[in-house]
């Protein structure tokens, strides 16, 4: 869930980082979520987790989380 497009951009880099290791499949839903008493324009990024995961080949990869700093560098990265 987020409200402002530099989060959702935030967010997707995360996505694409972790659909690119294995752990989510592809695909992402962008959904606008109903208004709520004193909070409105929210929105959400729907991802599926993978069943097993699979490195950038389609092979099977380690199940091992990213580290912290995997997912900096990618922030790093796209920021520059």
């Amino acid at each position: 869930m987020y409200s402002t497009a530099a989060e959702g951009a935030e967010y997707r880099r995360y996505i694409d980082f972790l659909q690119n290791k294995g752990f989510l499949t592809q695909g992402v839903e962008a959904l606008d979520l109903e208004d709520l008493p004193g909070i409105s324009g929210l929105k959400a990024l729907r991802v599926t987790i993978a069943a097993e995961s699979t490195n950038e080949s389609g092979e099977p990869g380690s199940l091992a989380r990213p580290s912290a700093r995997e997912l900096e560098g990618v922030l790093t990265a796209e920021g520059s």
